[in-house]
């Protein structure tokens, strides 16, 4: 693009002293023609040279807008909070920088949900024209991991390739890219610690802020604050019935109660219902509930009122985190038990060494799991499918290059509980190793060969970014 502007500008010029040389000519003679032309020479020269470095200069890249965000399917509304995070969103902030609307609540309860509601609102996408940025931050990132996801975001908004290694004047340069221009939000996911924060608050009087955290201390005194909790009965009963046959009241009540009416675990029980029904007679799942309910009681709440002496309350306190960890084993024991073998729950335990709030790529993953039980590529796929229809995982993308998993940050808590040091260990050697087998090897650069060969790492394909 600056090559073709250089030459057209070059072009127009030639024209215009073509123009008046002829002028001269024909009003003072060739003589003074002569030394005009002389002159017109250097110029020409002078701007031939400056349009040649324009056209190998690094050029800016346009900043498009961001792709639309997708709502899972599946959901259920929740109105009342929507409306509340719409309308702080929409509000004129008359030059407020910060926060401006947070939403907090324990994980599972539907924060990440919400927060994708909010920004496919039509009446939101129309009042920033679609510039919205999802950023999603996790507990684990060190001040190196946000620098690296604030230069992101300002790829994302101006185009610009920034390789800033300090996340606070990473924020500082998105902070003044976001003070002009046309409106905009940023979607800060799952964010931990202040320090994570502080660099996506920067400066930005032209953008509007939407945070979800478990840390509520984080929101405090900053914008609009929501809070995201169970779900209204209704809500529940509508999540945990969808796409069933009628329950037995009784059954469906208790199942609620078991659930503390908790999106992560209603959505859960859902799907492992759901998986039983081809397999029910005459489509009745009323016994597989009552079963499942059975065991969610004794294994769930039920085994801490054994202890406290709470006997008869079943009930799944969903703010207390115990009785929320005793729940979420029950339910993802009770998912794990409709799987079709013993490989394939130990399959699923060992998504637990993948990192937190990342896309896995299905070819690292299938890598791995043909390293451990040598699944083939086709079984790692259907196994996928599997895990996803009992929503244990969620599949993203399509195609060889873009296709991935998600776990919840819930679910991998839970499964890396279950796997042990050397395990853990263990399982962090393969993953690197599988990386890595398709990569040339390197040596030392003096050549001595002291040290064995090393896995070029730099060779790393542009499309594997985890």
């Amino acid at each position: 693009m600056g090559g073709k502007l250089a030459r057209g500008a070059l072009a127009a010029g030639f024209v215009e002293a073509c123009a008046l040389l002829v002028a001269v000519a024909a009003g003072q003679g060739l003589v003074q023609a002569g030394y005009w032309a002389a002159v017109l020479s250097a110029v020409a020269g002078l701007v031939v040279a400056l349009a040649a470095v324009w056209a190998v200069l690094p050029a800016r890249a346009a900043a498009g807008l961001p792709s639309a965000v997708e709502v899972p399917g599946g959901i259920v509304g929740r109105p009342a909070e929507l409306a509340q995070v719409t309308a702080a969103l929409t509000r004129d902030p008359g030059g407020m920088m910060g926060i401006t609307t947070g939403l907090y609540g324990a994980g599972g309860f539907g924060k990440t949900t919400l927060a994708k509601m909010a920004c496919a609102d039509p009446q939101v996408r129309k009042h920033f024209g679609g510039r919205i940025y999802p950023v999603t931050v996790g507990r684990d990132r060190d001040p190196s991991a946000v620098a690296t996801l604030v230069n992101e975001v300002i790829k994302l908004v101006a185009g610009e390739n920034a390789t800033f290694t300090d996340p606070q004047l990473a924020g500082a340069h998105l902070g003044s890219l976001l003070n002009s221009g046309p409106r905009k939000l940023l979607v800060l996911d799952d964010v931990w610690r202040p320090e994570q924060l502080a660099p996506f608050t920067q400066g930005g009087r032209r953008c509007a802020r939407l945070v979800t955290t478990r840390v509520p201390e984080l929101l405090a005194g900053r914008g609009t604050t929501v809070r995201v909790d169970q779900m209204t009965p209704r809500q529940a009963r509508e999540l945990l019935t969808s796409g069933l046959p009628p329950l037995d009241e009784a059954v469906l009540s208790g199942l609620l109660d078991a659930t503390g009416r908790w999106p992560l675990l209603v959505r859960l029980v859902n799907k492992i219902l759901a998986d039983h029904l081809p397999l029910a007679p005459d489509g009745d799942v009323t016994t597989q509930a009552a079963a499942l309910l059975d065991r969610l009681r004794s294994a769930g709440p039920a085994a801490l009122d054994d202890l406290t002496g709470n006997e008869g309350h079943s009930s799944l306190d969903a703010g207390d985190p115990n009785q929320r960890a005793k729940a979420v084993r029950a339910t993802i024991e009770a998912s794990t038990s409709m799987l079709s073998s013993p490989k394939d729950a130990a399959c699923f335990a060992e998504l637990g060494v993948f990192a937190e709030d990342a896309t896995i790529p299905f070819k690292l993953l299938a890598r791995l799991w043909k390293a451990t039980t040598g699944l083939d590529d086709l079984q790692s796929s259907q196994l996928c499918s599997r895990l996803a229809q009992l929503a244990l995982i969620s599949q993203t993308g399509k195609g060889e290059r873009n296709r991935g998993i998600t776990v919840h940050d819930v679910i991998r808590d839970f499964l890396r509980t279950g796997l042990s040091r050397q395990h853990l260990a263990k399982l962090n050697g393969l993953l690197l190793d599988t990386a890595a087998a398709g990569l040339p090897t390197a040596s030392t650069l003096d050549g001595a060969g002291v040290r064995p060969l090393r896995a070029a790492w730099w060779d790393l394909d542009d499309d594997d970014p985890y």
